[in-house]
């Protein structure tokens, strides 16, 4: 994620299904895979059909912000749910991976008793095929990241269309091998008005 994306339309998109997953008793914790920005993209806040209504309200009044000169910032949004959004958003550099998803492991295992969480993973691609690069998040950082999870915990993963035919079917394969699920546990979210991306949930059962 980068902070040229922070309040784009595929936000709106990724933080009203994080907040549906999260319910009422679910911390969030969002694993920013945070990058520099680059070139000139982002900036697309076209209305998101049926989005929740407080991630709508809370994207307007960051948009005010940016028009009064504040920077985008991706930790902002811990403001759109006190309390219960954590994140890991030191830099992602592709040859600390290791490191990076270390701390992701190590948060979650320390949390306190009964603790349960979305787990937001935001790399700016999606899930890597062959050949990773910083905008990915590898099939082994998904095995890590589920050993950490507890039953009732959500796994929230980005995906971003790359040209293929078949690249949700390919991707969530990839999950679901990752994860050691069943194809039927890997759910893909998408939305016709932002056709480009989707999202793969798994629940680990109670």
């Amino acid at each position: 994620m980068r902070d040229q994306f922070y309040g784009d339309r595929k936000d709106v998109l990724k933080w009203t299904l994080a907040l549906q997953l999260a319910g009422t008793e679910k911390r969030v914790l969002y694993v920013v895979m945070y990058r520099a920005n680059k070139g000139s993209h982002g900036g697309d806040f076209r209305t998101i059909q049926s989005a929740d209504s407080r991630v709508v309200i809370f994207f307007e009044e960051e948009r005010k912000r940016f028009q009064l000169g504040v920077a985008r910032c991706v930790r902002d949004i811990t403001r759109l749910l006190p309390g219960r959004i954590e994140l890991i958003d030191h830099k992602y550099e592709h040859q600390e991976r290791q490191e990076y998803f270390d701390a992701v492991s190590n948060r979650l295992i320390r949390r306190s008793n009964g603790e349960r969480y979305v787990i937001l993973l935001d790399p700016d691609n999606g899930i890597s095929g062959k050949r990773p690069k910083s905008e990915h998040v590898c099939a082994n950082e998904l095995s890590a990241t589920r050993s950490a999870m507890v039953p009732g915990d959500v796994l929230l993963v980005y995906q971003h269309q790359f040209r293929d035919k078949e690249w949700i079917s390919k991707r969530q394969e990839t999950m679901v091998l990752a994860t050691q699920s069943t194809a039927h546990s890997i759910t893909c979210h998408r939305r016709e008005d932002v056709a480009d991306v989707c999202f793969f949930t798994m629940t680990l059962p109670r």
